[in-house]
């Protein structure tokens, strides 16, 4: 639990700033603390992502789909990131909130139908992850949505904690 018994959020890998500010600020709308959120950067290579949410242990994880590279010249995105948390015996079962770009839903469409791990992320698209696509960000109605899967995952808003 974080500040005043809010529930602690981690950010994976985020994105560009401007995306970033909107995002948080449809976190706050729906009562999540998004200062002072623990932060993997971008370009962490999933062995030590991973490592960094199972020690924090957050009540709510933010992984932007964001595909991109690291320093090695790995791909990683949000979607892989998930799958491979949810695989670990020892990994908190927190919600995951993922902003999408558009471009990028066209890549997710294609690992959700296909290949090896298509019916785990569909799991997880299903149960615990809730897709925010980037043009939906500032519509009224994504407030209520996160809102909703939040606590239907135990999460209490507004200062109330997990």
């Amino acid at each position: 639990m974080g500040i005043e018994g809010s529930p602690t959020m981690m950010v994976v890998r985020p994105y560009h700033s401007t995306m970033r500010t909107r995002v948080f600020a449809l976190l706050e709308s729906a009562g999540l603390r998004t200062a002072g959120a623990q932060r993997v950067e971008p370009g962490t290579p999933d062995d030590d992502a991973l490592a960094a949410i199972v020690e924090a242990r957050p009540d709510v994880l933010l992984i932007p789909f964001h595909a991109h590279r690291d320093q090695a010249g790995n791909r990683l995105d949000g979607l892989t990131l998930s799958g491979r948390l949810h695989l670990l015996p020892d990994a908190p079962q927190a919600p995951i909130l993922m902003p999408i770009t558009p471009m990028a839903s066209a890549s997710l469409r294609l690992m959700t139908s296909s290949g090896e791990r298509a019916e785990l992320y569909g799991e997880l698209l299903g149960r615990r992850i809730l897709l925010l696509p980037e043009d939906e960000v500032d519509e009224a109605g994504t407030i209520p949505r996160v809102m909703a899967f939040l606590r239907r995952h135990g999460v209490r808003l507004g200062g109330g904690g997990r």
